[in-house]
């Protein structure tokens, strides 16, 4: 399966900082996670975020050997928290629905609805930098795993841990234009449903969802089914906005 198609984030944010945190004046507080990326510059401890994103994607498949599409929503409630310098939690919980969805009749996933709606897979990552590098330079280690309690199809039915790090260099800092900075990232996923996969259309209905990726027997042996996960960040903050991409 290959998703296609244009992604739609709204956030919305409530934070609140503690009298020990330092926030830098004019600019958009840190955050411990972008979308997916954990950035190398985390927030000043003390730091408490709350907020929910909201996403439209269409995923493009092939169920009958023409391409198709079908449109899933997604809304995602999540907090950071900060307690010590250098060191920040985040933790997550999706919620997806789905509609026009046209499975293949080969498929074990055939009697499934055109439309749909259910709990996915929650989600917590805990990030610790790296102290006394220069204010330009960031360089945070992460570590976290799903939190299996989605429904069939929607969750992944096992808890696969993942760990990582992410290098960030801030450009321009105090340019009259917004703050630029870059993130280069790298870490590897243990997938633990070696009995099934997941994402491969293996169940009653679609998993438009990351990850995806095969069984154990299928793919050689239960390592031959992890993934390496790279990443790069683009990010622009300034005032109270920040603007991001990621691949």
């Amino acid at each position: 399966m290959r998703r296609g198609g244009l992604a739609l984030l709204v956030i919305v944010t409530l934070a609140a900082a503690s009298p020990a945190a330092e926030p830098r004046e004019g600019v958009h507080q840190d955050a411990p996670r972008l979308t997916w990326l954990t950035p190398g510059f985390l927030p000043p401890d003390g730091l408490v975020t709350a907020g929910m994103a909201l996403s439209r994607y269409s995923p493009e498949y092939d169920p009958t050997g023409s391409p198709a599409e079908y449109s899933v929503v997604q809304a995602r409630l999540y907090g950071h928290w900060t307690p010590w310098p250098g060191v920040a939690l985040s933790v997550g919980q999706n919620l997806r629905a789905w509609s026009n969805y046209l499975p293949n009749p080969a498929w074990p996933s055939a009697d499934a609805g055109a439309s749909g709606l259910g709990l996915a897979d929650g989600d917590w990552r805990l990030a610790v930098a790296v102290p006394g590098l220069p204010d330009w330079l960031g360089l945070v280690g992460y570590a976290g795993s799903n939190l299996a309690v989605g429904g069939e199809d929607l969750g992944e039915g096992a808890t696969s841990p993942e760990a990582g790090a992410t290098l960030s260099l801030r450009v321009w800092r105090d340019h009259a234009l917004p703050e630029m900075r870059l993130h280069v990232s790298y870490g590897r996923r243990w997938n633990r449903n070696e009995e099934t996969g997941f994402g491969a259309n293996l169940g009653p209905g679609p998993q438009p969802w990351y990850p995806q990726y095969p069984d154990a027997a299928s793919s050689g042996g239960e390592a031959n089914n992890d993934v390496r996960v790279r990443g790069a960040g683009l990010e622009f903050r300034g005032g109270t906005t920040a603007l991001w991409l990621e691949y």
